[in-house]
C-alpha cells in the first residue's frame, strides 16, 4: 500500500501507487483561524489595558483639578476688590468648571470600572469557554471534556466581539472624559487670565 502524500494546496495528490489521496485541509484552516483569533484576542487585551491606563491618568488629573477648583470656588468671595458682577461671574465660572470636571470624572470611572458580565450570562455559559465569568460555572472535568471535544473558534469569536465592544466603549468614555475635563480646566483658568489682563 502506498503512503498518503500530504499537499499544501488542498488538492488530491497521487500516492506512491498512483492512486489519488484527498488532502484534509479543514483542520489546517481551523488551526490557522484559531491561531489568528488568539492573536487578535491578545491585541484586544493589550488595547483594553492601555485604555485603562489612560483612564486612570485622566481620573488622577481630574480628581486633582476638581479639588483645586472647588477649593478656589469656595474661598472666592462674591464681593471683593472687583465689581460685584465680576466676582459673581468668577464664582459661577468656577462652579461650572467644577461641574464639567466632575462629569469628566464620572466618565473616567465608568471606563475603568470592571465589567464582569450581564445578568443573562448564566444562560450561555455552556457555550463559552474563554471568559472567566463563564468558566466559573464549569467543573474541571466537564471543562476538560469540552476543551477536548469542541472547536474553540466559535466561542473565541464570540469573545472577540464582546471584547471589542468593551474596548470601544472604554475608548469612547475616556475620550469624553478628557474632552470634558479639558473644557472644565480651561474654563477654570479664564477668570485668572482675565484678571491678569485687567
Amino acid at each position: 500500500m502506498s503512503a498518503p502524500t500530504i499537499g499544501t494546496n488542498g488538492l488530491s495528490l497521487p500516492g506512491r501507487s498512483g492512486a489519488t489521496t484527498p488532502v484534509a485541509t479543514a483542520p489546517v484552516a481551523t488551526a490557522a483561524g484559531l491561531d489568528a483569533a488568539w492573536r487578535i484576542h491578545g491585541s484586544l487585551s493589550e488595547w483594553v489595558g492601555r485604555v485603562d491606563v489612560k483612564a486612570s491618568f485622566a481620573l488622577s488629573l481630574e480628581t486633582a483639578a476638581l479639588v483645586a477648583i472647588t477649593s478656589v470656588a469656595q474661598t472666592t468671595p462674591i464681593s471683593g476688590t472687583y465689581s460685584q458682577g465680576r466676582q459673581t461671574a468668577t464664582v459661577v465660572d468656577l462652579w461650572l468648571s467644577a461641574v464639567l470636571v466632575a462629569a469628566a470624572l464620572v466618565f473616567a470611572i465608568a471606563a475603568v470600572a470592571p465589567r464582569i458580565g450581564s445578568r443573562g450570562e448564566t444562560d450561555d455559559w455552556r457555550h463559552n469557554v474563554i471568559y472567566f465569568g463563564h468558566l466559573r460555572h464549569w467543573s474541571a472535568d466537564e471543562l476538560a471534556d469540552a476543551l477536548a471535544e469542541r472547536d474553540l473558534l466559535p466561542a473565541l469569536s464570540r469573545q472577540l466581539v464582546t471584547l471589542s465592544r468593551i474596548a470601544w466603549a472604554k475608548h469612547v468614555r475616556v475620550r469624553i472624559s478628557l474632552v470634558l475635563g479639558g473644557a472644565g480646566i480651561t474654563l477654570a483658568t479664564l477668570p485668572a487670565m482675565m484678571n491678569s489682563v485687567a
